[in-house]
């Protein structure tokens, strides 16, 4: 005769034996590492949203007057060799004898030694 116990049964009810423990220390690893990596990405982000501060640009100095090049028609330039007595596009009434010292009413103005603009 068949019984529960020679069919392989006979443990299927046993209240003495522990249930299997839960799969619990991998999980938490595993929250540990996910929660480390949510801390690496909040300052990530945080250093993205201000970004630091840029030094502004120190201004340039102005080369002094005698520094620089005088011609009665185009005034004042970095352009050392370019004179009155040097100059080759004249204007009416061009002074060859001005200079940084005397002017003989010639222009005043100051050229920009980067782009040929004139500055005042």
């Amino acid at each position: 005769m068949l019984t529960t116990g020679t069919a392989g049964y006979q443990g299927a009810n046993h209240v003495g034996e522990a249930p299997p423990a839960p799969i619990v220390a991998p999980v938490i690893t595993e929250m540990e590492v996910m929660q480390a990596e949510l801390a690496a990405m909040r300052v990530a982000l945080a250093a993205q949203a201000v970004p630091p501060p840029v030094a502004p640009a120190a201004p340039r100095p102005r080369p002094a007057l005698a520094d620089m090049g005088y011609c009665w028609t185009h005034g004042y330039s970095g352009n050392l060799t370019h004179t009155s007595q040097t100059c080759a596009t004249r204007a009416e009434g061009h002074q060859e004898a001005s200079t940084h010292a005397n002017r003989l009413g010639g222009t005043e103005r100051i050229w920009s030694r980067n782009d040929g603009r004139a500055r005042h």
